[in-house]
Order: C-alpha cells, then sequence, then structure tokens
C-alpha cells in the first residue's frame, strides 16, 4: 500500500479517533478562502473594492525546486486617477512592494488546477482604467523605504499612490488560504 500510516490509522484505530481527526480536519487545518467586500473613501472620490484576498504558494513541478508563497489581493479600481505603485505591510510587519497585473476569472475551472481562480496578464500602471480588475502580488526581496505614515500605522494594510496623492492606506481585514498550485 502507497500510506502504510494511512492504513494504520483505518485498521487499529477507534471510531472516536477518527471522528477527532476528521473534525480537526475540516474544522482547522484544512484551507478556507475569505472573501471580503470593502471600499476606501479618500475625499470625494472611491479608488479601490476589494473583490479577496488570499494566501497560495506554487510548488515546482521538480523536487529541487522550493514553493513560493504569495499574498494576492483581487482588486477592481474605481478611480479615474492613474495608480503608481503599490506597498503591503503584512500582518507581521514585513514592508514589501507588488506587482500589478490584469486580473479575469477562470471561466473553465474543470481543465485548470484548483486554486487557478483567475488569469493574469501584464499591464503597465498608465493604462489601468477605471472598473479593471486588477490581481496585486505581494512580492519578497528588495530594499524600499517604508513612508513614515506606514512606519506607525499598524500591519495588515495595503498601501498605494494614485495621481499624485499621498500615501493613501487600505486596512485588510482577513486573508484566506487557497490550494496549492502545482506548476509543469
Amino acid at each position: 500500500m502507497a500510506f502504510p500510516i494511512l492504513n494504520l490509522f483505518i485498521n487499529f484505530t477507534s471510531m472516536r479517533a477518527k471522528a477527532v481527526v476528521l473534525l480537526f480536519f475540516f474544522f482547522v487545518a484544512a484551507p478556507s478562502v475569505t472573501t471580503t467586500v470593502a471600499k476606501i473613501k479618500f475625499g470625494k472620490g472611491e479608488y479601490l473594492k476589494l473583490i479577496e484576498a488570499y494566501k497560495q504558494r506554487t510548488n515546482p513541478g521538480r523536487w529541487e525546486g522550493l514553493p513560493h508563497p504569495a499574498t494576492k489581493f483581487v482588486i477592481v479600481w474605481e478611480s479615474k486617477k492613474q495608480i503608481e505603485t503599490f506597498f503591503w505591510k503584512s500582518p507581521e510587519g514585513a514592508w514589501q512592494a507588488c506587482n500589478i497585473s490584469k486580473a479575469r476569472k477562470n471561466p473553465a475551472k474543470g481543465d485548470t488546477p484548483p486554486g487557478m481562480d483567475y488569469f493574469t496578464d501584464a499591464i503597465s500602471p498608465e493604462n489601468i482604467e477605471k472598473g479593471d480588475t486588477l490581481m496585486i502580488t505581494a512580492t519578497a526581496g528588495g530594499k524600499f523605504p517604508v513612508p513614515e505614515v506606514a512606519a506607525t500605522d499598524g500591519n495588515s494594510n495595503l498601501y498605494f499612490k494614485a495621481g499624485g496623492s499621498d500615501w493613501i492606506k487600505f486596512h485588510v481585514d482577513s486573508i484566506g488560504r487557497k490550494h496549492d498550485v502545482i506548476t509543469p
């Protein structure tokens, strides 16, 4: 049998132990996806609507490759002002630059691996228009100075600039977890 420990679990544990393990898996260990809809208002306009925030790991198809974890935000841009940049201050306090790409919902989920809910296309900030769905992906590495407002303003915030504005903060209440994606 391919999984001898699973065989031992099935054959030599009590029904109560099996029930406890299954309950633990479904309520604690199973990945959950949290969808949050929120808006930020700054002055007279609304800038963005958060559709989904989640963490996801991409596992390479080769054994020697390392998994690549990422925090991703799917937003709808609701301003006529041009996006300049996005940064993410994680719950742990790490300051991360973000990549911006255009996102579109995956129409055929049956043909793709679990967790691949969106396809992304490269887009430059000057080509982003009101109503565009965007994927904001926090990237690890790099040395970017943390603005004073972000250094003292708590964690779990997206910071961005639009149309020559100062830093605008968008607080993210919860971040879900999606299935790992395995690349070929």
